[in-house]
């Protein structure tokens, strides 16, 4: 009986091991592919000089009053602030899995990268569907749910002590950095 559980746990961890190179292998394709789109990228000529911004003395009393009297600005300021603090989850996520539950953290490491990755990508394309049906205030709102989601699969795998729910977690926090350009820059372009 004991022989078999071994091969079959071996199985199974050649299936995952052969799963994570395979997804490695897409991210790096895609990683690829967007640095060779970016190297040809063409700027537009303006046919003139561009006029120099205000300088940082100048620009930070502005910014400060723009942040006092538009209220809509300061609301917009303060979640993206939070959306982008949401990152900072990762490494304790990290340390939940090799802490709790004794997973290996290189291997968790090169998880959190795929899965992120997995989450930007996929998601990125459905909250450009989903800006472009019902706006930019959609796109924020269904991350939110992954921000709430986040801390929900990190419990799950603590109580279940299945590693499924950090990587639930990781894939929802790429999708939340998926959600920036159409969700926050659509809204500052349409409210701005």
């Amino acid at each position: 009986m004991r022989p078999r559980r071994a091969a079959w746990l071996t199985t199974l961890a050649d299936r995952a091991g052969s799963m994570r190179a395979a997804l490695f292998g897409v991210a790096g394709v895609i990683f690829v592919l967007g640095g060779i789109s970016l190297a040809l990228l063409k700027e537009e000529d303006h046919g003139g000089t561009v006029q120099p911004g205000p300088s940082i003395r100048e620009f930070i009393p502005y910014i400060g009053k723009v942040m006092r009297e538009d209220v809509r600005f300061r609301h917009f300021v303060i979640t993206r602030l939070f959306f982008d603090l949401s990152t900072l989850a990762l490494p304790f996520y990290i340390l939940l899995g090799t802490d709790v539950l004794k997973q290996n953290s290189s291997t968790l490491v090169g998880d959190s990268i795929l899965m992120t990755t997995l989450g930007n990508v996929s998601m990125s394309l459905f909250n450009g569907w989903l800006s472009s049906k019902f706006g930019s205030r959609a796109v924020i709102r269904g991350m939110s749910l992954f921000k709430i989601g986040m801390p929900a699969a990190a419990l799950f795998c603590v109580a279940t002590g299945n590693v499924a729910g950090i990587h639930a977690a990781f894939f929802m926090l790429g999708a939340i950095n998926g959600a920036f350009t159409p969700g926050f820059f659509d809204w500052l372009i349409t409210h701005a």
